[in-house]
């Protein structure tokens, strides 16, 4: 883990117990991945017999205010130094909605243009890429096709932009799904009818 800052410091100071302190801790340094494995690491750092039910016991520290107020510093700072916020996020989303298939088809509309051409936008955003090695002949040059890409899932990627914190083009919208339930009445005719 990195030196903490000073308002770092100031936070962690601000956690009220040893505990909190130390769970905190070896959550941020196990990655944010598991409460309770930090949980049990706090208390191994301090002699203490964890809780009979530690996931539990997890949850409740790292949920504090203090606690949760000290953690988000340092996602806010990793999210700093690697420049990464909600408006890069929702840039990018926006070049992958932009995507047009014609900038990497050659003027055949046959095959695929070299990937040298290819827009960086269409470069960085395909998740697979299938190649395929010809040769013809003896001293001919070894050529190499692109067969299959595996496109960026469009219709995902317009769900993640309306549910971006900036966007939030779903935020109000009420599906039906979520409204109460009136008294439903069911009549079932000749259950106990023995003729």
């Amino acid at each position: 883990m990195s030196k903490l800052t000073e308002l770092q410091n100031e936070l962690l100071s601000n956690i009220e117990s040893e505990l909190r302190r130390e769970s905190a801790l070896a959550y941020i340094k196990n990655g944010y991945s598991n409460k309770t494995k930090a949980y049990i690491d706090a208390c191994e750092t301090l002699g203490k017999k964890p809780s009979k039910n530690p996931d539990v016991s997890a949850a409740e520290i790292l949920n504090y205010p203090s606690v949760t107020k000290f953690i988000n510093s340092f996602k806010a700072d990793v999210a700093e130094r690697a420049k990464t916020d909600a408006e890069y996020v929702l840039r990018r989303l926006r070049e992958i909605d932009d995507l047009d298939v014609i900038d990497i088809l050659n003027d055949e509309l046959d095959g695929f243009k070299r990937l040298s051409e290819w827009p960086k936008s269409w470069r960085t955003s395909i998740s697979g890429l299938d190649i395929q090695t010809v040769i013809t002949g003896g001293d001919e040059p070894i050529e190499k096709l692109v067969r299959k890409i595996k496109w960026p899932d469009k219709t995902k990627n317009l769900e993640l932009i309306g549910r971006h914190v900036d966007v939030k083009a779903w935020d109000g919208e009420s599906s039906g799904d979520d409204l109460p339930i009136g008294r439903i009445e069911i009549e079932v005719v000749g259950a106990n009818n023995k003729d």
